[in-house]
């Protein structure tokens, strides 16, 4: 196997990730001699690992929580991606190390495939990691008329002047118990809470209550506490198993210089699915 047979995953943690299922299961169909590696990264190796994938893969993915970070040890970002301020995969080229974003059509994947339509909705996000971004983005370009809040830990972090906010409305950072009273369209999660602990809500009980639909983009456990009690209420609730498949796809054809298919993706991910979720 030569340095360019190698692709993988890294994060903290990535024992919940199905990319390596995905990935290797594609590599076999297609009897590519390609290798997928999933790698749990601690943060002060970020770099370091970095520049030995120079002469190790011919490209990664990246997932939380350096989906930002790994920014500063790339030779060039594209347009996309920099406008987002979040990269996802990162492809090796003869000019040097490329980020890029998936997350953003992955995102749309996913509202297509459920059938969502944000279309001057009332929206509360949870979390504001690099998928926030790409989540915010994506709305921002394709729906008018949207109201989007926000619960932070650090809302310090954002400014107006950020470039992600420069074609939609600067969102409002709002307190966990501040959303109790509050009535919202849509609920998306755009962090870890219910994929370690499965006893943890990202919203207030009440906000659920008021709250006509949400969207985890946790995939696994398929159904996380929100999900769970989303549905348990009687609202349309959608996990993160269409945005996964649809930025794998972009990410493999970004790497690969061809897509898997669609078909390909989703008959994999039905047979990891039936096969049970940790």
């Amino acid at each position: 196997m030569s340095n360019a047979d190698l692709t993988g995953l890294i994060g903290h943690p990535v024992s919940h990730s199905w990319s390596p299922l995905l990935w290797n299961a594609l590599y076999r169909s297609r009897a590519m001699h390609h290798l997928y590696v999933a790698i749990d990264l601690e943060p002060h190796d970020l770099g370091r690992f970095v520049l030995i994938s120079r002469s190790s893969l011919l490209g990664f993915n990246v997932t939380a929580p350096y989906k930002r970070s790994v920014m500063e040890h790339l030779d060039s970002i594209d347009r996309e991606a920099a406008r987002i301020g979040s990269v996802n995969v990162v492809v090796a080229r003869d000019h040097g190390l490329v980020g890029g974003n998936t997350d953003y059509s992955g995102f749309g994947n996913l509202l297509e495939t459920h059938e969502f339509d944000l279309h001057s909705t009332r929206i509360c996000i949870r979390g504001t990691g690099g998928s926030f971004r790409s989540v915010y983005a994506y709305i921002a370009d394709h729906f008018g008329g949207v109201d989007i809040s926000v619960i932070s830990r650090t809302p310090g972090n954002f400014t107006a002047k950020d470039p992600l906010f420069a074609n939609g409305p600067l969102p409002v950072f709002l307190d966990y118990y501040a959303a109790k009273d509050a009535k919202f369209d849509f609920l998306i999660n755009c962090s870890p809470l219910g994929m370690l602990d499965e006893r943890q809500l990202p919203f207030p009980i009440e906000t659920l209550q008021n709250a006509e639909a949400g969207i985890d983009l946790i995939y696994n456990p398929a159904k996380t506490p929100f999900v769970k009690c989303m549905e348990s209420l009687g609202k349309a609730c959608a996990n993160g198993l269409a945005m996964f498949a649809g930025q794998a796809r972009e990410s493999f054809e970004r790497i690969h210089g061809f897509d898997p298919g669609k078909e390909a993706v989703d008959r994999i991910l039905s047979g990891i699915d039936g096969g049970g979720s940790r």
